[in-house]
């Protein structure tokens, strides 16, 4: 049931927050066939997937984490980087001075290795240590500027936090479904999906099932950035302007939020003073290069900015990544277009399953392969590898190779290359440590 916001959402405004430009903002960033990328931002991290394995749906989108971005000048991968993470098209790292993430815990010096940082396995909205907390079908990721990690857990209908040693808090929503503002303990989400933080720690989320773009201050109030709560199109000011669906988010250095808003198949972007434009696509499904303004996109889940400017979309509906330039051109990174078994190959030789994020770290663009149960990797060339995950549903931890997940969503990546996953099927966070 889609909920009516009341009230105008610079409610942020009264409380006296003020749009500041993020210090350090991490976008989630594919990798471009011709430019360099750069760890130093990070966003969404937004997923787009239900716990269903049959890729018909995406209902339940994340990521997030995370939004990186990258130098267009040097021409080579970089993911030496100042960044606060973000949430949706996936996520991405972190800044380097705070993130105390040990990327070499769990690592036998034999090859990457996976392990899960924190959640049971059962559903559940339990806070504690590691193994002890709980999550119900989380998907968005991404990083704080103090190395945690914050994550959309959906089905609770919460925001999140995991510390550095795995301990889960709750960080906003009641767990109640609803739409009200006002301080973390008493706000209230429905399915909140993709997740992006700046460098403030300001929390973005996109409130998937209220159709709007959610705002979390640093004292932990929670106002309506964008969204009046009706599924629609329309491009405006805060709770005038509408949205269908929205999952993936990233943030540039301005403080802008991109939007994967994936039921209208289109890209939006929200300023800080909650002004939304579309930014790419028709409105119609399909899978048109070109002019952003003929440009077709379907269901695009997760979104990341570069400093340079260009967007990377992972397109749910078209099983491949997609970049938009700053010169408004769109055109196909990776992936035949053709949901396909986990396939490995340069450009559109590899196949996806309903990708879900993005997120850039270690010289690589990751994303979240959702229904090949695998975590991919792109290389500057496109070349796409699988660094984890069997293409079999499960929750083996071990070598990467015959590690198994489990519906993964929002991906996050550190500065020192650990990769975290949400592995929405087996509600818990995994972590891919590379080799030293």
């Amino acid at each position: 049931m889609r909920h009516i916001y009341g009230t105008v959402v610079f409610a942020l405004l009264a409380l006296g927050w003020t749009p500041n430009k993020p210090t350090a903002v991490r976008v989630h960033v594919s990798p471009s066939k011709v430019h360099t990328l750069d760890d130093s931002d990070t966003s969404d991290d937004s997923d787009t997937s239900d716990d269903s394995d049959d890729g018909s749906d995406p209902d339940d989108d994340s990521d997030q984490n995370d939004s990186d971005s990258y130098d267009d000048s040097s021409g080579s991968y970089d993911d030496n980087s100042d960044s606060s993470g973000g949430g949706g098209c996936g996520s991405s790292g972190s800044d380097d001075d705070t993130n105390s993430y040990d990327d070499n815990t769990g690592s036998s010096g034999g090859g990457p290795i996976v392990t899960t940082l924190a959640g049971s396995g059962n559903i559940g909205s339990a806070d504690g240590p590691g193994s002890s907390a709980s999550f119900n079908s989380p998907n968005g990721i991404a990083f704080g500027p103090d190395g945690s990690l914050y994550v959309a857990d959906t089905g609770n209908n919460k925001i999140r936090r995991v510390a550095v040693d795995g301990t889960v808090t709750t960080y906003a929503g009641s767990g109640s479904l609803g739409s009200n503002d006002g301080n973390c303990g008493v706000a209230t989400f429905n399915m909140p999906v993709g997740i992006a933080v700046d460098g403030n720690n300001n929390v973005y989320v996109a409130d998937t099932g209220n159709n709007a773009i959610r705002m979390i201050t640093v004292t932990c109030l929670v106002a309506t950035l964008a969204g009046n709560g009706m599924a629609g199109s329309v491009d405006d000011t805060g709770t005038a302007a509408s949205f269908n669906g929205p999952r993936g988010l990233s943030l540039d250095s301005w403080g802008n939020v991109y939007v994967a808003d994936t039921d209208n198949n289109k890209i939006r972007k929200v300023t800080p003073a909650g002004v939304v434009s579309t930014v790419a696509g028709t409105g119609t499904a399909g899978h048109a290069d070109g002019a952003t303004s003929i440009a077709t996109l379907n269901a695009p889940s997760g979104v990341g900015m570069n400093l340079a400017g260009i967007l990377f979309v992972a397109e749910y509906g078209n099983n491949d990544i997609r970049e938009i330039t700053p010169d408004s051109v769109v055109s196909t990174l990776a992936g035949s277009g053709t949901q396909g078994p986990l396939t490995d190959g340069l450009g559109a030789r590899a196949a996806f399953n309903g990708p879900t994020s993005l997120a850039i770290g270690a010289g690589y663009l990751w994303v979240g392969d959702s229904y090949n149960h695998a975590v991919r990797r792109i290389s500057e060339a496109g070349d796409v590898t699988t660094p984890a995950g069997t293409g079999v549903a499960g929750a083996t931890d071990g070598q990467a190779n015959t590690a198994t997940f489990y519906n993964p969503q929002g991906v996050a990546v550190n500065d020192r290359g650990v990769v975290y996953v949400v592995d929405q099927g087996n509600n818990k966070i995994r972590k891919i440590t590379l080799a030293p």
